[in-house]
């Protein structure tokens, strides 16, 4: 049977519609699909980063721990053979500390020269610490060694920025040092103003009188007052 045109049309547009619904179809299948394979993609990332972001945080926490027992030498001058001796012998005699060749781990030079600062790691944080904190007789005995902490690279980034600022502090009078990778201030110094917080009336040992108890009596004092109430009584009576 012969099919008119104008039921051809419309078989034809039937058609037409079914195809484009099915290829919408297939398309937001496929989209959807792939929409949840990246965010499964994108899941695992996250996962893998933070496990990356853990293991750095361990690694910069073992890095750290094994930093607070390190110290650097800087201006010794030696042949890798004998610098641990050398950096012995300074600590000893220039230093007075005592420091036993058994108590360093580890040593390295931080670069190629014999006058290329000395990395030294210690058996213990508090030889590293006392060392540290008698770092000024190096300067006072005039030699040109001295001490610095194992310092991060990024800390040590920060303290070159702070270094301006730092100058700028101490022009202005104000007492500043860097602490790790923080600048702290402390204001100005005044001995005049440290004078003036005694009382002028405190004595040449800086007790004030007003602050002493009442005056001792004497035996013989205690006797004439008792003498004068009586007397005062008698009179009253």
């Amino acid at each position: 049977m012969d099919l008119s045109e104008a039921a051809f049309e419309k078989i034809f547009t039937r058609m037409k519609y079914e195809m484009e619904l099915q290829t919408e179809t297939i398309y937001h299948r496929l989209r959807d699909s792939l929409n949840d394979e990246i965010t499964d993609v994108r899941k695992k990332q996250e996962e893998s980063d933070e496990k990356i972001k853990h293991l750095e945080n361990k690694i910069s926490l073992v890095e750290n721990r094994e930093r607070q027992r390190n110290i650097i030498f800087h201006g010794v001058i030696a042949e890798n053979w004998e610098k641990e001796e050398k950096v012995i012998e300074i600590v000893n005699e220039v230093m007075g500390i005592t420091l036993e060749r058994n108590e360093i781990q580890f040593s390295r030079r931080l670069g190629k020269s014999n006058k290329s600062p000395i990395l030294i790691n210690l058996s213990s944080q508090w030889k590293r610490n006392k060392i540290l904190k008698n770092k000024r007789t190096l300067k006072q005995k005039n030699t040109e060694v001295y001490v610095t902490e194992d310092f991060p690279k990024e800390v040590l980034e920060e303290r070159k920025k702070l270094r301006e600022q730092l100058d700028e502090e101490k022009k202005k009078g104000n007492v500043a040092y860097i602490r790790y990778d923080k600048l702290i201030v402390k204001g100005k110094t005044d001995s005049k103003k440290r004078a003036l917080s005694q009382s002028p009336q405190q004595d040449s040992n800086g007790a004030s009188p007003s602050n002493q108890g009442p005056a001792k009596l004497h035996k013989g004092d205690t006797l004439q007052q008792e003498k004068a109430r009586s007397t005062q009584g008698n009179d009253e009576a």
